[in-house]
């Protein structure tokens, strides 16, 4: 497979409110990663499965929080 991971920084290293969004336009799925433990993504997967499936991911500047076409 061809699946790609997306590693996130530690969310303390950026200011409440940074938000961004990652679109998947390949035929492989991202895997949201934090490299934390415990982890410091909230969210209900870290997948992005299909092409044109999306999420933005935001900071409270202590976690990350994701929401979109995760599974």
């Amino acid at each position: 497979t061809q699946n790609t991971k997306l590693n996130l920084p530690s969310p303390t290293e950026f200011r409440s409110g940074i938000q961004f969004y990652v679109y998947n336009f390949s035929e492989f799925a991202i895997e949201l990663d934090d490299g934390h433990d415990p982890s410091e993504l909230m969210a209900r997967a870290i997948y992005l499965r299909k092409k044109y499936d999306d999420a933005v991911i935001y900071t409270d500047g202590e976690k990350w929080f994701a929401t979109g076409d995760l599974s």
